[in-house]
Formats: C-alpha cells, sequence, structure tokens
C-alpha cells in the first residue's frame, strides 16, 4: 500500500486497487492512530477527547471509517 500526507489529509493506494482513498480531518488523526493496533474504543476515546465531542457522537464515524478503509484493503483487522 502506498499513502502520502497532506496538509488536507491522507491519500491511500491500497494494494491492487486503482482507487486513491482520500482522508480528512478526524479521519487524518484516525489514520495516524492505525499506525500501531488500535482498538475502536481507543481510537474513539483518543479522537473524542482531541475533538471535544461525546464518544456517543463520534463511535458511529470511527465504525463508518474504518469499514470502508477494511473494505478498500487499506487496513486490516487483527486479532483480540
Amino acid at each position: 500500500m502506498l499513502w502520502r500526507g497532506t496538509p488536507d489529509g491522507v491519500l491511500v493506494l491500497p494494494l491492487d486497487a486503482s482507487e486513491v482513498l482520500s482522508v480528512s480531518g478526524p479521519g487524518r488523526v484516525l489514520w495516524e492512530l492505525l499506525a500501531d493496533p488500535v482498538t475502536l474504543d481507543e481510537a474513539g476515546e483518543i479522537l473524542a477527547s482531541e475533538y471535544d465531542v461525546p464518544l456517543g457522537e463520534i463511535a458511529p464515524s470511527i465504525e463508518a471509517v474504518l469499514e470502508e478503509l477494511c473494505a478498500r484493503g487499506a487496513v486490516e483487522t487483527v486479532g483480540p
């Protein structure tokens, strides 16, 4: 996979993909968190704190971004 940080976010080109993904705003922070394995709860707590948003409000957005990144082969889940 190839990726590059930009002033507005991150551009990601997963292996076997022909379409570049653009991740911006809080998604960029999430992308940086994913450099090391992180749980959904850990990512949610960090982003909620960073953006001063209740965890319950941000968790669905994090899940949606992670699902999309997984579906496109940009990230993968790891064991427990």
